[in-house]
């Protein structure tokens, strides 16, 4: 486990925790407004191979393959909470900035290591997750606010087939297939030239492609020493950022892939929490 950040630890943080009694000097049953926000990143990382130079003849088939670039798949969960509250409390207000833990593993699913891991390096695989939660408690204003309870379990791609020619009855019509959401090959890829698929490498199926987004692109071969703590904060501010702005797509126990009726294979970003500020997050 790699963490990033310093900071208050929400167990031992005496103003977010109610104060014992009512007989403490100072301590006020408000009301309150609490906001609080977290969000953690089930990550894995995979490559676009381009195929070139293939070799054929009568004793041997070869071929080159080289790795263009390597991206990142994600899926996301994030909540967001704004709450009444009239428990005590020995402060009149308290904030505590959201920040972040990395828990990375320094192999893939294949055995094959990439050097280390650790605050400047996420590796293959692993997850991000929210050390210290955003919190804010302050007066209720009765005026402006209200409780409000957003979750979210989303991925920035999904999974969709070519429209495809179909023969029904000797007619040719065009066959459109409904896209399906991120986790449905989470962590297989595709390829950038033809090349025959393989179990848990190449997108099974046929033809299903990525689509989407590509997170956190490091161009040639991987490996660890290619990334950056910058790197990696600019990543998750931006995925922060789609959450803020309904920038996602859903999958299954969320809100679920919605595909465009004009183009089925194609699906509508909708899936987030508007209340969720990527402001919040502290990188000092």
């Amino acid at each position: 486990m790699a963490t990033p950040l310093t900071g208050l630890n929400s167990v031992n943080a005496s103003g977010m925790i109610p104060a014992s009694g009512t007989a403490q000097v100072g301590a006020t049953s408000g009301p309150w407004m609490i906001e609080e926000q977290e969000l953690t990143i089930y990550y894995t990382r995979v490559p676009s191979y381009k195929v070139f130079n293939d070799v054929f003849g009568l004793s041997s088939v070869s071929n080159t393959t080289k790795v263009e670039w390597t991206y990142i798949q994600n899926r996301v969960e994030a909540e967001y909470t704004k709450s009444y509250s009239t428990d005590l409390y020995s402060t009149s207000s308290w904030t505590q900035p959201q920040k972040f833990e990395y828990h990375p593993v320094s192999s893939d699913a294949y055995g094959n290591s990439y050097g280390n891991t650790g605050v400047s390096a996420l590796g293959p695989v692993g997850t991000i997750t929210t050390k210290d939660k955003w919190y804010h408690r302050r007066a209720w204003d009765a005026a402006v606010d209200f409780q409000v309870a957003e979750d979210c379990e989303a991925t920035t791609h999904y999974f969709s087939q070519l429209p495809q020619l179909t023969n029904i009855g000797g007619v040719t019509q065009i066959q459109v297939n409904p896209a399906i959401d991120g986790m449905s090959y989470f962590g297989e890829f595709g390829r950038l030239d033809p090349k025959p698929f393989a179990n848990h490498t190449f997108v099974d199926g046929d033809s299903y492609y990525h689509r989407g987004d590509q997170e956190y692109i490091i161009f040639g071969p991987y490996n660890t020493s290619a990334e950056t703590p910058l790197a990696i904060q600019t990543y998750v501010d931006g995925i922060g950022s789609k959450v803020e702005q309904l920038d996602m797509f859903g999958v299954d126990g969320g809100e679920g892939i919605l595909p465009n009726p004009a183009q089925p294979n194609v699906a509508f970003r909708n899936t987030g929490c508007q209340s969720y500020d990527n402001n919040r997050h502290d990188w000092t």
